[in-house]
């Protein structure tokens, strides 16, 4: 793994860059990576809001969480960094809800700004934890050994009580959320899809893992980031375009542009139906997935 300094900047899972803050510091595993600058807009709390008849929000202002309602208990998709698992519990009181009726607690990805608050999570709901057949190792390990991240970024470690192979639907009370294997950013990078109900209209639904390729990743040459990064970065793009979803949702608020659709609910149910918005990022991701094989020798890119 290479050796970063200040000048050096990764764009985490997202678009937003942090740059790291010094040395790689002994940590307690249960705390987040002391050597990251985190952005402010990763713990900023937001008002939780419906996106669906039966989908909340209820992450911060850069890191996503989805609540998922039904009759039988609830589903929370992601527990984004130990700073955030108050603030999430309180914005599914504020719903309405009772964290404790929280039977599932799914992933998009091991990356510690996504499930670094999982194990307090589980401890807090007693859910079930819920993750890819690629990243639960990952997480058992909390987030040691990452293919590039290395040790760097480590979390409480927790073991899955469920493993989800690629297609696998997990179904509570009517809910049925599939487990699309989108690998490339984490061995294991799941996007969760379901139908859901908005305005009257059943609506496929996709929450997409992430698609961004970290600075430092080697998709091609000798030594890339993993055997098959680049295939399993274009397939998920392919994977995703022929998903088809019509309310696009995704680990990071910016991929969606969260806060403008949000601000249009009280007038617009349909705010989050945004097919275009979808095809929009992936023609994004795989424009830069392209450019980083360029860069590395390969001028086929995803047609190679």
């Amino acid at each position: 793994m290479p050796r970063w300094n200040r000048s050096r900047a990764i764009a985490g899972c997202t678009a937003l860059v942090v740059a790291l803050a010094g040395p790689v510091l002994a940590q307690d595993p249960a705390d987040e990576p002391s050597e990251w600058q985190m952005p402010a807009s990763w713990t900023n709390p937001v008002e939780p809001f419906q996106i669906a008849d039966d989908l909340y929000y209820v992450g911060t202002e850069q890191l996503s969480s989805f609540l998922f309602a039904t009759s039988a208990g609830l589903v929370l998709l992601d527990a984004p960094m130990q700073q955030n698992v108050d603030k999430v519990l309180a914005s599914i009181r504020t719903l309405g809800f009772d964290p404790g009726d929280i039977r599932y607690l799914i992933a998009s990805h091991g990356h510690f700004d996504h499930v670094g608050g999982l194990a307090s999570m589980q401890e807090a709901t007693g859910g079930r934890i819920v993750l890819s057949a690629l990243d639960a190792p990952l997480v058992a390990n909390g987030g040691r050994g990452d293919f590039f991240l290395g040790d760097t970024a480590p979390y409480a470690a927790v073991e899955s009580d469920r493993i989800m192979a690629p297609g696998d639907v997990l179904r509570l009370g009517g809910l049925e959320l599939t487990a699309n294997l989108t690998a490339g950013h984490t061995k294991g990078c799941t996007s969760w899809s379901a139908y859901v109900q908005v305005a009257g209209k059943s609506r496929k639904m996709v929450v997409v893992c992430s698609l961004s390729v970290l600075e430092g990743y080697h998709l091609a040459g000798e030594n890339p980031s993993y055997q098959g990064i680049a295939r399993d970065f274009c397939n998920s793009v392919r994977a995703l375009r022929r998903l088809g979803a019509e309310v696009f949702l995704a680990s990071h608020p910016s991929f969606f542009s969260m806060q403008a659709k949000a601000s249009r609910l009280s007038h617009d149910p349909e705010a989050f139906v945004d097919p275009a918005g979808l095809d929009r990022y992936l023609d994004r991701a795989r424009a830069s997935i392209e450019r980083t094989l360029a860069e590395q020798g390969v001028a086929t890119g995803c047609s190679g």
